[in-house]
């Protein structure tokens, strides 16, 4: 990845939990003072470089450093535990780890299992004896950058960065991508066909870096020298003020974000008139969320994107300018995109259910030291199956139902959680919902409502249950019946936890 030339123009990266704000001349000169240090060390293309935090400019110019010198970058959640953690040193072996000192008290009774990393760098201030302070190599140490050029590398043959899957069906699986793929989906992201990101843009990112979605974003804004404004974790005042306060125009969120947008009464409270684009992503949003969101905000109706983190992104998205209510858009260049029977592999036609495929440079190589799962998600003929549910309409534009793990089986019929989410949320008394599936022996599983309440209303149990049943057939209905709780466990990507939901209702434990 060659990011010098993305880094000519004059950008800003504002670190907005630490007030922090980085000019085009200080990212050059940190990005090649770290990479010129890391060279120092004997880091050398194709060493994997991790990084385990939470969102900050340090992340941030450790991934173009890396890049610089052709490493193989991965992340992961600063939020893990020793397992997990064990399980993602285990996995990629890197040589060098950043960290925060939070995260190096987890790790640092695993390292003696894992001899491959040589070198650790704190980003803040509490170091530690076999620990480099990330400060001292920016101001302190003298490392010698005017000879400094990035090294030239095979990009079809090195790989840019692993990401983890979400490990919803066992221990999370590293997704290869090579430096070829990540230049397409930086070309993807730069298309004014995709609605690209500019210098007159300042884009928010709350996702977290250590995900895909937040990853290619952060980096898809600075190859269009877009301002950038990075936020730790999300806090709704803290959020609003953010959008407010730097008037920022650019928005990726997943649907979670979305809904706070649509419904939250807080929302009102702040200037958020500057944001010209929310685009959204992780999860299918219905019709009816997107009508909240355009009469909320003037009009301006959210664009879906469709890509999981082997896709390498975004294969398919809502062109700017495009009208298709609950469609996540069509086919970005470069890709193949397919429908076929999940249990035929037969490739259907228009409007048909089946599971989407695809087919591009974006696509992942494989999974890491994985080559029975590689296998298994991608065909003889290249193609990725997605494990997701969809169809295309005569004029191509696709449809995102659900996972197909997560489709609820009742008497034999498939009910999308997703599409009884949208329904639900449409109700003033709902502030989150998520659908998942009761087991029993009888039908399978029961559609079953778990539902946070607005401040201020009642809905019952009653009014949810018939607000579907206006809406959709019999089976498609609540037959599991409807929990009100506090809140809706999530992922750190923001995602509904719908495994810790199931665990729920198999135990009884409703709070």
């Amino acid at each position: 990845m060659e990011f010098c030339h993305f880094l000519a123009a004059t950008i800003k990266l504002v670190d907005t939990s630490s007030n922090s704000e980085k000019t085009r001349a200080d990212l050059l000169a940190a990005t090649t003072k770290l990479a010129q240090y890391l060279k120092d060390k004997h880091v050398e293309a194709r060493d994997v470089i991790g990084i385990i935090s939470t969102n900050s400019w340090k992340f941030v110019v450790s991934i173009i450093s890396a890049a610089y010198l052709g490493c193989t970058i991965t992340v992961s959640n600063p939020n893990y535990l020793r397992d997990d953690l064990d399980h993602f040193l285990n996995t990629t072996a890197p040589k060098v780890l950043f960290v925060t000192s939070q995260v190096y008290k987890v790790i640092k009774e695993l390292l003696p299992n894992h001899g491959r990393v040589e070198l650790i760098i704190v980003y803040d201030s509490d170091t530690h004896s076999d620990t480099i302070s990330y400060d001292d190599i920016l101001t302190q140490q003298h490392v010698e950058t005017s000879a400094f050029m990035p090294t030239k590398v095979d990009p079809e043959a090195t790989l840019s960065y692993i990401v983890f899957s979400s490990g919803t069906t066992g221990l999370p699986k590293g997704v290869m991508h090579t430096q070829s793929g990540f230049k397409h989906t930086m070309n993807v992201i730069s298309h004014p066909q995709n609605g690209a990101m500019s210098a007159d843009h300042t884009v928010l990112i709350i996702l977290p870096l250590f995900h895909i979605f937040g990853l290619l974003m952060a980096l898809g804004a600075i190859v269009n020298n877009a301002k950038v404004l990075l936020l730790e974790k999300f806090k709704p005042d803290v959020f609003l003020n953010i959008i407010q306060k730097y008037r920022a125009t650019y928005l990726p969120v997943v649907p979670t974000l979305l809904q706070f947008l649509s419904k939250s009464k807080i929302v009102d409270e702040y200037d958020l008139t500057s944001l010209r684009d929310i685009f959204c992503g992780g999860a299918p949003v219905g019709e009816d969320t997107e009508q909240l969101i355009a009469r909320r905000f003037n009009n301006l109706v959210p664009r879906q994107i469709f890509g999981t983190t082997e896709a390498g992104g975004g294969a398919i998205i809502m062109p700017p300018g495009h009208k298709k209510p609950g469609s996540v858009g069509k086919v970005v260049m470069g890709n193949e995109v397919k429908i076929v029977d999940p249990d035929t592999q037969v490739a259907l036609g228009p409007n048909k259910i089946g599971e989407i495929c695809i087919r591009g440079p974006s696509v992942m190589k494989g999974y890491y030291k994985n080559e029975e799962a590689t296998k298994k998600d991608l065909d003889q003929e290249g193609f990725l199956h997605s494990g997701d549910l969809g169809y295309y309409d005569e004029e191509m534009y696709f449809y995102v139902l659900d996972r197909i793990k997560e489709v609820i089986k009742y008497k034999g019929f498939q009910v999308p959680p997703a599409q009884l989410e949208n329904i639900l949320f449409q109700h003033p008394g709902v502030k989150e919902v998520a659908v998942v599936g009761k087991p029993d022996e009888r039908a399978g599983e029961l559609p079953t409502a778990f539902v946070v309440k607005q401040d201020g209303t009642s809905p019952t149990e009653q009014e949810l249950i018939q607000l579907v049943a206006q809406r959709l057939h019999s089976e498609k209905q609540l037959h599991g019946g409807v929990l009100f709780v506090e809140e809706i466990p999530k992922t750190q990507s923001g995602k509904i936890a719908r495994a810790e939901l199931r665990k729920r209702l198999q135990s009884n434990k409703l709070s």
